[in-house]
Order: structure tokens, then C-alpha cells, then sequence
């Protein structure tokens, strides 16, 4: 990703924040919403704070694995720092997207292969979904509880998770079926044939077959190393759950009487909440994941101008902050490589 892309994508996503919360605001009175956030109870969002740094921090561990299984040659901290480049690049492209090109590029100048890291970065995102479809289909128990404040949302929400099923589902299909992939790829053949499609798919032929490949790397190395692979998957559901759990703390800080009792149902509903709008093609699903989480916090019963406020100290905490240590982590990373690269040039001079 170029330069000018980061900042447009950047630009897109503050021009999407902004307008969504001006549409917010506008529904709710924004005096009383910033009268909610003033009185929150500070030691309840140090503790949500806690809890996404522990999860930033656990984000690469399943990366450095993964990765060293393959390589020595590659140092841990490199790893750390490729991998937690992933949120800033995920928040601002669509789909979130485009956290796994820049980690191939980023394994690539550290002498990693390509075909060998997309393998890499694919394995851990077989385990992530797994792990992430857990707690989704764990979610569809509270169904019809969730979507007593949704019911505009039932077309979205059936989109969104059959979406994210299938996607797991054809992740699958090329890993174990050749002939499901060569089938892919010569229906891709056929359309490159249509002259208004040509310049469209004829180029991404060749990346949808490394795809493949890599897909398919990646699930001869899962049965391989399965051990690996359920540590990975048991790790991932482990920082999904802290994640989960940040808005139950959230909504003890703007005094709602929640309990423990109500823990599960809060982490549910948020894995609620981001699977069903996990389809929309703007970055970090802004402008459909605010109203959902709202609404999912208005289905405990929360009052309208507490549940947008609990929405925005949320979206500020597990989305903007994140998006925040990642861009550092990928400065850190690039000033690094440019130093390296420096004193290769040095050494290569004398």
C-alpha cells in the first residue's frame, strides 16, 4: 500500500467516523451523552484498557509460533512487531484486508518466502476463524434477545453471518479438495475470456492460484503440527474472550447493574455484534458496527443515551487505541528495516 492510499484510507475512515457519530448524536441528545461519559467509573476503563493491551499483546503470539516452526533465522521481537502491524492495516482498508499483503511483504524483506509466509499467516487465519465462529454460532443461543432492538437489521444480520461461515467454508474446500480449487480457477479462465471482465480478473488469476497454494500449504502443516494449531486456536480464543468481555467493564463504568451473571451475554452479543456487519466494505466496518453494538446494549435494557455512550468509549477503546499502537508498532518495524538496510549498504561500500 502506497503512501497516498494509508492517508486517503485514513482520511475515509475519520470522515466515516465523524459523520456516523454526527448521525448519532443526532438521535440522541449530545449533552446528555457527554454528561454520561463525565461521571463514568475511571477504574472500570483502566481495567478495559488492561484488557485490550493484554489482547494487542497475545495478537502476534500465534504468529511467532506459527513462524517458528518454519524458521529460526527470523528474531521474535520481528515477528511481534509484523504481527501487530495487522490492526492498523485491517482498520483502514475494506474488509479488512489488508493486514496479510503487508506481512507477506514485511516476512519478505526480513528473507522469508512468500509462498512460505502466506502459508504461514494463512494457518493462524484458519485458526482465528475457527475460533471467532465459535463464539458466533455460540451467539445465535441469544438470537432472539439480540435482535428485539434489531429487528431493521435480520437481512443484515443473515448476510453477515452466512458470510462469515462461508468464507470458513470455502477456506476448507481448498484445502482439502484440488478439484473444488481447479474448478475456481478455471470458472476465473472463463470470465477473463469476457471482454469487459478481461482486464479485471486476467490479472488476478495469478494471485487467486498462490492463494491457493498457500491455502492448501497451510492445511498440510495443520495436520502436521496439530498440536501447534490447537494451542494457536485455544490462544485465539482466549484474546477473543478478553476482547468480548471490554464492554462488560464499559457498561460497569457508566454505572449500569450488570453482574457477572450478565458476563456471557455481553461477550456473545459483542461476537454478535462484529460478525453480523463483518460484510460491509468500509474499513473497520465503521457506519454499521456502531448501531449494532448500540443496539446490543440497548437489548440489557440500557437507556438510549447511556448505550451510545458505552457504543463510543467502546469503538475509542478496542478500535481507535489498537489501530493506534499497531501504527507504531509498523513505525518501529519500518525505521528498523531502514536502519538494517543502511548498514548492509555500509558493509557492501567497504
Amino acid at each position: 500500500m502506497s503512501k497516498k492510499q494509508m492517508i486517503s484510507n485514513i482520511i475515509l475512515i475519520l470522515a466515516i467516523t465523524i459523520l456516523v457519530t454526527v448521525v448519532i448524536f443526532s438521535l440522541d441528545d449530545f449533552g446528555s451523552v457527554i454528561n454520561v461519559i463525565r461521571f463514568t467509573k475511571y477504574q472500570y476503563i483502566l481495567i478495559a484498557f488492561g484488557l485490550v493491551i493484554t489482547y494487542f499483546l497475545l495478537w502476534p503470539v500465534t504468529v511467532i509460533i506459527l513462524t517458528r516452526l518454519r524458521t529460526k533465522e527470523i528474531k521474535k521481537r520481528d515477528i511481534f512487531l509484523i504481527g501487530s502491524t495487522e490492526h492498523f492495516f485491517n482498520g483502514i482498508t475494506p474488509f479488512s484486508s489488508g493486514g496479510q499483503p503487508f506481512e507477506v511483504y514485511a516476512f519478505s524483506q526480513k528473507k522469508i518466502k512468500a509462498r512460505d509466509s502466506t502459508g504461514i499467516l494463512m494457518m493462524n487465519f484458519i485458526s482465528f476463524m475457527i475460533a471467532t465462529n465459535t463464539f458466533a454460532i455460540a451467539s445465535l443461543f441469544f438470537y432472539k434477545s439480540f435482535m428485539s432492538k434489531m429487528s431493521n437489521f435480520t437481512a443484515v444480520t443473515i448476510i453477515g453471518f452466512s458470510m462469515n461461515f462461508l468464507v470458513l467454508f470455502i477456506i476448507f474446500l481448498f484445502g482439502i479438495s484440488r478439484k473444488f480449487s481447479s474448478l475456481i480457477v478455471k470458472i476465473a479462465k472463463l470470465f477473463a475470456k469476457i471482454k469487459p471482465l478481461k482486464k479485471i480478473i486476467e490479472s488476478k488469476i495469478y494471485s487467486l492460484e498462490e492463494y491457493i497454494d498457500g491455502v492448501q500449504e497451510a492445511f498440510k502443516n495443520l495436520m502436521k503440527y496439530k498440536f501447534h494449531f490447537l494451542l494457536c486456536y485455544f490462544i485465539n480464543v482466549v484474546k477473543m474472550a478478553i476482547f468480548y468481555a471490554i464492554p462488560f467493564f464499559i457498561l460497569l463504568s457508566l454505572n449500569v447493574d450488570v453482574g457477572i451473571n450478565d458476563l456471557t451475554y455481553v461477550m456473545l452479543g459483542t461476537s454478535f455484534a462484529t460478525t453480523m456487519v463483518v460484510f460491509l466494505p468500509t474499513p473497520g466496518s465503521s457506519g454499521g458496527i456502531e448501531f449494532a453494538f448500540k443496539s446490543i446494549f440497548a437489548s440489557l435494557g440500557v437507556d438510549s443515551v447511556v448505550a451510545t455512550s458505552g457504543m463510543l468509549l467502546w469503538r475509542a477503546i478496542t478500535f481507535f487505541f489498537p489501530l493506534m499502537l499497531s501504527f507504531i508498532c509498523y513505525m518501529i518495524f519500518v525505521g528498523k528495516l531502514k536502519k538494517e538496510n543502511k548498514k548492509k549498504e555500509e558493509v557492501g561500500v567497504v
